[in-house]
């Protein structure tokens, strides 16, 4: 029990009429480490104003909120904020959360109390973004980082609303109307990948549909030629974070763990490509790095996602496709392929690692056979016309 003779107890408030005919309302915010409380005071034109703020910033007290952590900035707590997700996200998550709020939230919010930061505060902040150039997809990352932020701020009693819940942010357009190569370009393309140093990890990609990561951590053990499969078990991501070493990762998702029967001639293609890579292996000698992948550098080591994919624009280049081409294209031609030519959607969602079916009927669902014009074949045989 606080015991403190004259002072109000920790968590309790007032109202009270100034001479000025405003209302003045004070709490006692406690402290976590048994110090001195504070005692916040605000003025208000009206006396419903003062009444609300004080059962607010009550309430924010029986949350957790102490005078340690009362008028925190953002800054202070972003610091303490980005220590604790050093548990909890990957390496690169984590280079991502801390890029965005040094480059945008930081710059913008970081000597603001963290209290005090409202829905309006934070429109105004993504409009400030669109107005320098900002892209719609950063600024839609931005304010997932922002919203967690606030969302573990809640957690921590550091404030009691979360004011990008209701924020009104810029919504980039998904299309889901996914651009694929024809056969006779994936023909082409191939031909062209063959002129390059790429030309097998290309040739990989359009035959699987294997992402760029999951074919950058495929090594020699993962391919058995005996049962003309090849098991997906891990990547390397492909943005590379400074001082953080290119090591193999789990799977982008439980279902990416895979076993795939691949095509006789990629097999083949590939017993070439490692009795070439023995040659290569040999001919580096001690400066060769082995860590057994399929797909290494000149010296062995994981090689970097820009070559493969400034390659694969190229090529797209040459063809005339149009420059959103990137090298997931060749993913999305593979599934196409799949489903073009008989391939169940169960059976292409396996073979591609998705979660679950429906999102691939969701990304692939104007590349499958058949659609709206099944209907003119079912109506023929079901209502015959009158002659």
């Amino acid at each position: 029990m606080y015991s403190n003779k004259g002072h109000r107890a920790p968590g309790s408030g007032s109202v009270s009429k100034n001479p000025s005919g405003t209302y003045r309302a004070q709490v006692t915010i406690p402290s976590m480490a048994g110090n001195k409380p504070h005692r916040e005071t605000r003025s208000f034109n009206t006396k419903r104003e003062a009444e609300e703020w004080m059962r607010q910033s009550i309430y924010e007290i029986d949350s957790g909120l102490s005078a340690e952590n009362h008028n925190i900035t953002l800054d202070e707590y972003h610091k303490k904020w980005i220590s604790t997700k050093k548990m909890k996200v990957r390496v690169r998550t984590l280079d991502d959360y801390q890029r965005l709020c040094r480059l945008y939230i930081v710059p913008y919010f970081g000597s603001n109390s963290v209290r005090n930061i409202k829905t309006a505060d934070v429109n105004s902040f993504y409009v400030s973004l669109g107005s320098r150039g900002t892209g719609i997809p950063t600024i839609d990352y931005v304010h997932r980082v922002l919203r967690t932020i606030f969302s573990d701020a809640i957690r921590e009693g550091v404030v009691s609303f979360n004011p990008c819940l209701y924020a009104s942010r810029p919504r980039a357009k998904k299309s889901r109307n996914i651009e694929v190569m024809s056969e006779n370009e994936v023909v082409t393309f191939l031909k062209l990948a063959d002129e390059t140093s790429f030309g097998m990890l290309l040739r990989t990609a359009i035959m699987t549909g294997m992402r760029l990561g999951e074919l950058l951590g495929l090594t020699w053990r993962d391919v058995n030629f005996a049962t003309g499969k090849i098991h997906v078990n891990k990547q390397i991501p492909t943005r590379h974070v400074k001082g953080v070493p290119r090591e193999a990762t789990a799977t982008k998702t439980t279902a990416g763990n895979r076993i795939l029967p691949v095509a006789n001639n990629l097999l083949q293609d590939l017993q070439q490509h490692y009795e070439s890579q023995r040659k290569h292996i040999v001919f580096m000698g001690s400066s060769w790095k082995d860590q057994n992948l399929v797909f290494p550098s000149n010296i062995g080591t994981p090689l970097q996602a820009g070559y493969p994919q400034k390659t694969c624009k190229r090529i797209f280049a040459v063809i005339g496709l149009d420059d959103s081409f990137t090298f997931h294209n060749l993913r999305h031609t593979a599934a196409s392929i799949m489903l073009n030519n008989g391939m169940s959607l169960v059976d292409v969602s396996k073979y591609l690692g998705h979660s679950s079916p429906t999102i691939t009927a969701q990304i692939y669902a104007h590349v499958m056979p058949g659609g709206l014009e099944k209907a003119v074949s079912i109506f023929d045989k079901v209502a015959p016309g009158k002659v």
